[in-house]
Formats: structure tokens, sequence, C-alpha cells
């Protein structure tokens, strides 16, 4: 499915330490690191949520799985780790229903 996403913002775009809604395997918000090519997102799984790293589609051929495609702000400092996930998880509920409608515009165009 990500590989019919043909608009999203490329690496070269993108501000260090900024975060971005994206389309990606296990979030649709998350932190650029420039350095590292990747981004940090707040990853559910099973009942468990925690910091997790996914790497820019561009950077990764083979495991690249995010497509950023709106800057939401400069990421604020953090004292921990704690902080962060609770920063990612608030800002994955602000903008889930607006996610969920471009997913649908998106499948929509799949199925023609």
């Amino acid at each position: 499915m990500w590989e019919e996403i043909k608009i999203y913002l490329g690496i070269n775009e993108l501000k260090d330490n900024h975060t971005y809604k994206l389309h990606a395997r296990n979030g649709h918000i998350g932190i650029w690191d420039a350095e590292k090519k990747e981004f940090t997102i707040a990853r559910k799984k099973f009942n468990n949520t925690f910091l997790f790293n996914e790497v820019h589609w561009d950077a990764d051929g083979r495991f690249g799985t995010v497509k950023p495609y709106s800057e939401v702000e400069k990421t604020p400092a953090f004292s921990n780790d704690k902080e962060k996930l609770g920063y990612l998880e608030a800002l994955e509920i602000e903008h889930k229903e607006e996610h969920n409608e471009k997913l649908k515009i998106l499948m929509r165009g799949f199925q023609r």
C-alpha cells in the first residue's frame, strides 16, 4: 500500500527534531531524527505502548516504512522517554480522525 503513496516529504525537506504527521506501519505521528534518517513513534502492540523507530521510505528501499506528509511543530525538549511517549500518544489521539480520513481517501484510490 505505501508504494502507492506518491506525495510525501522527502528526507531533504524535513527538519531535525520536528514532529510530523505520517503514513507508517506502526503510527501516524513521529519525531524526525535527521542523523539516523528515522522517526520515533509511539508504537502500540498488544496492550503495550512504547517508543519505536521507523525508517524514512527514501532512506532504505528494503526497510523504509515511513512517508511523512505534514509538519506538526518543533518537538519540545523532554526530561525522559516517558514524557516523549506521552507527547506522541497525545498527538496520535489529537490527529487520529484526520489521519483515518486520509487513509480512507487513499484506500478508495487503491480499489479502482
